[in-house]
C-alpha cells in the first residue's frame, strides 16, 4: 500500500499550463503560477488553474500544495487523509446515531475502527426496576 505524493512548490513551478491536476475531488486544468498582492495589499502566491465547470480561479499556493495530486485517480482515506490509488481503499459503513454511511478508509491499519471510535453515540439505556423494593 502506497501514498501518493501531493504536489511540491517546486513540482509546481516546473509544471507547464495544461496539465491536469487533482485538487480535493475535481480534476483541473493547471493555468500557471504568479505573485499577486492578496487582499491586504502583500504580495502573495496564487496559482491559477480552470476548473471543470471551465470558470477560471485562483488558489493560494499553501492550500494547492496541501491538497493537490498529478495522480487523477486518488482518493484520500476519511480518516487519516492520505491519498492512495482506489485499490489500496476500502469502503465501509459506518453506523452513526440513526443511520449508517459508507466512507472510504485504508485497506491496511486501523483507520475504520479509529473513526468509528470518533462517532458519538448515546450509551445503551439501562433497564430501571420501576418496583419499589416493598411492592415485591
Amino acid at each position: 500500500m502506497k501514498t501518493i505524493q501531493k504536489v511540491s512548490k517546486e513540482r509546481l513551478a516546473q509544471m507547464l499550463p495544461g496539465a491536469l491536476l487533482k485538487l480535493g475531488n475535481q480534476i483541473v486544468t493547471f493555468d500557471g503560477c504568479n505573485t499577486e498582492p492578496d487582499y491586504k495589499n502583500r504580495p502573495a502566491e496564487f496559482v491559477h488553474y480552470t476548473d471543470s465547470q471551465g470558470v477560471q480561479r485562483r488558489f493560494d499556493i499553501g492550500t494547492v500544495i496541501q491538497s493537490a495530486t498529478e495522480h487523477l485517480d486518488a482518493e484520500a482515506c476519511d480518516y487519516c487523509g492520505k491519498l492512495r490509488l482506489p485499490e489500496d481503499l476500502k469502503k465501509v459503513s459506518i453506523q452513526f446515531y440513526k443511520h449508517s454511511e459508507l466512507h472510504t478508509f485504508c485497506h491496511e491499519g486501523n483507520c475504520v475502527a479509529l473513526y468509528q471510535s470518533t462517532v458519538g453515540r448515546p450509551r445503551a439505556s439501562v433497564t430501571v426496576n420501576r418496583r419499589a423494593s416493598w411492592a415485591k
